[in-house]
């Protein structure tokens, strides 16, 4: 399914500032977040739809535009439940607190990893700009909230 990258320069670097925050902020409750996946290149999002494990067909993951980031809990990585872990309740509290979007508030696909920059109402805007246009947009999304 291609490479996962987990480097945080690949995200914008308004999004990025926020994710190394709520990082923070979970190592400051005891947890031990892991930056799983940042970017996300078209290949490997079309191989995670026709695996089942993603829904944004055609490159549309916010993963492809350097807005999205999956985190996962370092002690027990997605499996937090069976472990009565509450790292990614806290990781949607964060990121909330950040104006950031959490995959674990979404009916259709509960994505309890993945946070990112703009809501999807936000997203549209982002596939269409221009590469070098997408940090000052997430910006402008983030002085209006």
């Amino acid at each position: 399914m291609g490479t996962v990258i987990s480097d945080i320069s690949r995200l914008t670097p308004a999004f990025g500032a926020r994710v190394l925050a709520v990082l923070g902020a979970l190592k400051g409750q005891g947890y031990k977040p892991t930056l799983h996946e940042t970017y996300r290149d078209p290949a490997r999002a079309a191989a995670l739809v026709a695996a089942g494990k993603s829904k944004a067909r055609g490159g549309l993951s916010m993963h492809c535009y350097g807005c999205a980031a999956d985190v996962i809990c370092g002690d027990h990585q997605w499996d937090c439940a069976r472990h009565h872990c509450k790292f990614f309740e806290s990781l949607g509290d964060q990121a909330e607190d950040m104006s950031l979007t959490w995959g674990g508030r979404w009916a259709t696909l509960h994505d309890l990893p993945h946070i990112q920059a703009v809501p999807v109402a936000w997203q549209e805007k982002i596939r269409t700009a221009k590469p070098e246009e997408i940090d000052a947009l997430v910006q402008r999304f983030f002085a209006g909230r």
